[in-house]
């Protein structure tokens, strides 16, 4: 399994990055769209931004609070946002703060990016009736499940398959650069992205799982040794 790693988020140490990010998710679910941070909220986001690649830029002139909504492209996700000093506003990836970025990183959110559409076609055709759990067995909602991708067809394993079928490696996906108040990189070669997108819906096998399945019991099972 791969090592554990601790992260330290101000005065708050927690033993994995697991346990930090559903420390992140529950802080999120706890507000509605369109809130701001309360204080000790505000205080721990601050200190989880400094741990951004990016925190300068994000930064800016100085941060006032923080607000939790729907994200502008993808409304199926909620996004934190940074609410400047000066009123202006850019989104917040507390992801890449527990997670580091990398250029595949980048690279490989960007192919993610690309097949969302198909993603959230299987969600909606799936609810034309009642769905449980792959893992637990436990009956969905559309708004707290997730789609994954069924092992051994892992989302990284079948950009790993295109790859090898394109004969390229992923340091040659061209992607957008980073822009204020977006959340995501694309593909920015057509043909690249025509190509993974019929790959990806060739052979995608899609399940819904409850955020827990998903988050804990799938991944661990799908986790590679190192």
């Amino acid at each position: 399994m791969g090592k554990r790693r601790q992260i330290v988020v101000g005065k708050i140490e927690f033993s994995t990055a697991s346990q930090a990010k559903e420390f992140v998710r529950n802080l999120v679910a706890r507000y509605p769209n369109g809130a701001t941070a309360s204080e000790p909220d505000a205080d721990f986001l601050k200190d989880l931004l400094e741990l951004h690649p990016h925190c300068e830029e994000k930064v800016g002139v100085g941060v006032l609070t923080f607000r939790f909504d729907q994200n502008p492209e993808y409304t199926n996700n909620r996004t934190i946002f940074i609410v400047r000093t000066d009123g202006s506003t850019t989104d917040f990836s507390w992801m890449k703060c527990i997670d580091g970025e990398t250029p595949e990183r980048l690279r490989r959110a960007a192919l993610r990016n690309a097949v969302m559409d198909q993603i959230i076609v299987f969600k909606q055709q799936s609810f034309s009736q009642r769905q449980f759990c792959s893992e637990t067995g436990k009956e969905l909602d559309w708004k707290h499940c997730h789609v994954d991708h069924r092992a051994p067809k892992t989302f990284d394993k079948l950009v790993d398959d295109w790859l090898s079928s394109e004969g390229i490696s992923i340091a040659s996906i061209e992607i957008s650069p980073s822009r204020d108040s977006s959340f995501v990189r694309i593909l920015t070669n057509e043909r690249q992205r025509d190509s993974w997108r019929r790959f990806h819906d060739l052979n995608k096998d899609l399940q819904l799982l409850t955020p827990f399945a998903n988050l804990s019991i799938a991944k661990t099972r799908n986790q590679d040794p190192k």
